[in-house]
């Protein structure tokens, strides 16, 4: 009878534990805001296939970066030009032939901005790969 009781009262707090049957649904306030991405390959989704559609090739954005899937569960509509390589440089200068400076995407309707960038300054990104290569080859 206790195993009963037991079994019965885990099952309960199991079922209780369940999910919500309706997602949560973005602020209402959200919906049609103006949002804009930018920012270097860690933005861009580099290496997450499909990439987006009518985006520039060398940036290889993704359909499903973090941007993307922000937009789509707020109702935001999403302005996308973070590009694979950038560097604060390219925020206000064109990185590519038909990639203009990443700022130029602001607009006074502008209300969610996200950034990630850095790495590729001054080779961080690529000094870091290149010395844990070599850590790789000393330790056996």
């Amino acid at each position: 009878m206790r195993r009963l009781i037991v079994v019965l009262s885990a099952v309960l707090l199991i079922a209780a534990c369940g999910s919500d049957p309706e997602p949560p649904r973005p602020p209402d306030q959200a919906a049609g805001q103006v949002y804009v991405n930018l920012g270097d390959s860690y933005a861009s989704g580099t290496g997450v296939l499909p990439l987006q559609e009518g985006s520039p090739f060398l940036c290889f954005r993704s359909q499903h970066n973090f941007a993307r899937i922000v937009a789509e569960r707020t109702g935001r509509a999403l302005t996308d030009v973070s590009c694979a390589g950038a560097t604060t440089d390219n925020m206000t200068t064109a990185q590519y032939d038909g990639v203009p400076p990443q700022l130029d995407a602001l607009s006074d309707r502008t209300e969610l901005v996200t950034m990630m960038l850095g790495g590729n300054d001054n080779g961080t990104f690529g000094r870091s790969i290149s010395v844990c290569g070599d850590v790789g080859r000393l330790v056996p």
